[in-house]
């Protein structure tokens, strides 16, 4: 399904920043792509975030363009093809347009750290 971002307004009114409840927003928030795009936000910036520490405490960040605005995101990213995912491409690489692409779940598991269980602790260590 091709979606359009055009025609729905990219910035929230001052009026609901403000507090009004019957000011207008983009109106997306029950979209399909909402949920990736917030949960990709929360795992940079949100400590209580439970994949927090392979994102947001590695310095993982989100391009400016996409943090506060959703629209952005779906604008540079379009819809997602079915069986895709969000990956980064450089996997020690922001969130952003250059560095993200739709990927079947096969490819984004060859796109990821490394780890070695510990045999002493029982732990996984990331190996370079």
């Amino acid at each position: 399904m091709a979606y359009s971002t055009r025609s729905i307004n990219t910035q929230f009114t001052t009026e609901k920043l403000l507090g009004n409840k019957n000011a207008k927003t983009h109106g997306l928030s029950k979209h399909y792509l909402y949920m990736t795009w917030a949960t990709m936000k929360s795992r940079c910036y949100n400590p209580n975030s439970f994949k927090f520490n392979h994102y947001g405490a590695r310095g993982i960040t989100v391009y400016n363009r996409w943090l506060n605005s959703f629209l952005n995101f779906l604008e540079d990213m379009g819809d997602r093809p079915n069986g895709m995912t969000l990956s980064r491409i450089d996997n020690d690489g922001p969130y952003s347009k250059e560095n993200c692409e739709w990927q079947t779940p096969s490819q984004q598991n060859s796109n990821r750290r490394k780890y070695k269980r510990n045999k002493h602790t029982g732990l996984f260590n990331e190996i370079d």
